[in-house]
């Protein structure tokens, strides 16, 4: 097996990742979050990525998840907030 071969086997061999990246964010607070999206099941993460250097929030540190819930389509809930309830 030559060395194109076996770096082909080793790319070849890589699972595909579960959570895709999409975007980072910054708090007021300083910190800064990531979102994250897993195709495969519809789920949003965020999390916190970097600590702000003057936060006190004792929730946020590196690695908190700070939401994981299922993906929402921005359109539909605009379309839904803006009927008005019957009666």
């Amino acid at each position: 097996m030559n060395a194109s071969n076996a770096a082909g086997a080793i790319v070849a061999a890589r699972p595909a990742p579960i959570f895709e990246f999409e975007d980072l964010a910054g708090l007021p607070c300083g910190c800064v979050t990531a979102a994250f999206r897993a195709a495969q099941w519809g789920v949003t993460l965020v999390s916190v990525e970097a600590k702000g250097p003057h936060c006190v929030l004792p929730h946020h540190f590196l690695g908190q998840v700070l939401h994981l819930a299922e993906d929402f389509d921005d359109e539909a809930d605009e379309g839904q907030a803006d009927a008005a309830p019957a009666g």
